[in-house]
């Protein structure tokens, strides 16, 4: 079996030819037999073997870089390297102090923020060799206090707050008051310490309206305060809130335009620690904002105010006394 199967690989690496040749004239030669053509004798059958022709394959060449080059390379890689440590090491080293409200607000030394006045915080910059992943990681700011690190990487807390007009009646009375989102006390605003709020504000009364962010630590352009700190937002008008979240407690927030808070333009402000933090345990956390309703115009309660005319409250209240007897207003104050 192996012979055979040697033969046959023998077989297919040879090519054989056959042709018909004269014996007396070799030049003769045809394809087909027959006879020659000179002498008339019978051509001969031949059977030729021709071996294939291998080529000889082309060393490579193999180039040999000179090896002084490469130490050379590699001793200014090394050099390089140790230079841009030695320069990270310095950055690292050297404290920095900003503003966690501005950052672009930069100290060299401690002290106070000169646009509002907060204490700038030292800003830790944890870097990594350049030379071994080339990428840098974001700076975080550091608590001058105890109590840990302040960063602001939090996520972005969206609202959108619309204002409209509604008819409410608490005394047996319909009076004009404002709803947002459909409330009459505003909806609670929840946001984490480290948040970033985006609130959007969307004006669809007939007359101009603004919220105050009332205790809260912001950029001033966004304190909420018409014609003082942010322009007011007219009517069919969106205005964005955006601050970042510094603090953390329960706040407020109101209108600060034409008395509007007196008429429904409030809410409550949740700003809750951030993770790691410690909190105190409670079962539930219900906020509870506080406030009375008049049917009277704000306007006119502002007025009597001013005025020191607050006998008619009094007498309202049932809590004024004239000559010894408690008045009654539906029967002893004269109507105007």
């Amino acid at each position: 079996m192996f012979l055979v199967l040697l033969l046959s690989v023998f077989t297919f690496a040879q090519t054989t030819k056959t042709y018909y040749t004269c014996p007396m004239h070799p030049e003769v030669v045809s394809s087909k037999p027959g006879e020659c053509p000179k002498c008339k004798m019978t051509l001969v059958k031949k059977t030729v073997v021709t071996k294939p022709v291998v080529k000889p394959t082309p060393k490579a060449e193999t180039k040999t870089k000179p090896v002084e080059a490469k130490i050379n390379k590699s001793k200014t890689d090394i050099k390089k390297a140790e230079e841009t440590k030695k320069v990270n090491t310095a950055a690292q080293s050297k404290s920095t102090y900003t503003c966690p409200m501005h950052p672009e607000v930069i100290s060299d030394k401690p002290g106070k923020c000169p646009k509002c006045g907060m204490e700038l915080v030292e800003k830790e910059s944890h870097q990594h060799n350049a030379v071994e992943d080339g990428k840098e990681e974001k700076s975080v700011l550091k608590r001058n206090s105890e109590n840990g690190k302040v960063t602001f990487g939090g996520k972005t807390v969206r609202y959108d707050l619309y204002v409209k007009d509604t008819i409410v009646n608490f005394t047996g009375k319909n009076r004009r008051a404002l709803a947002i989102n459909g409330k009459l006390q505003a909806p609670t605003l929840y946001f984490t310490e480290g948040d970033t709020a985006e609130i959007y504000l969307h004006n669809m009364l007939k007359e101009n309206t603004g919220l105050h962010w009332h205790g809260v630590i912001l950029p001033n352009e966004h304190d909420g305060v018409p014609y003082l700190t942010t322009k007011p937002v007219k009517p069919g008008e969106t205005h964005l809130y955006k601050f970042k979240i510094s603090q953390n407690g329960t706040y407020w927030y109101h209108s600060h335009e034409a008395l509007q808070e007196q008429i429904g333009m409030n809410g409550i402000l949740v700003f809750k620690k951030r993770e790691g933090e410690p909190k105190t345990g409670y079962n539930a956390e219900i906020p509870v904002l506080l406030g009375d309703w008049s049917d009277d115009d704000p306007m006119q309660i502002a007025r009597r105010l001013h005025m020191a005319n607050t006998d008619w409250y009094a007498v309202k209240k049932m809590q004024c006394r004239v000559t010894g007897k408690r008045l009654n207003p539906e029967t002893s104050v004269p109507r105007h």
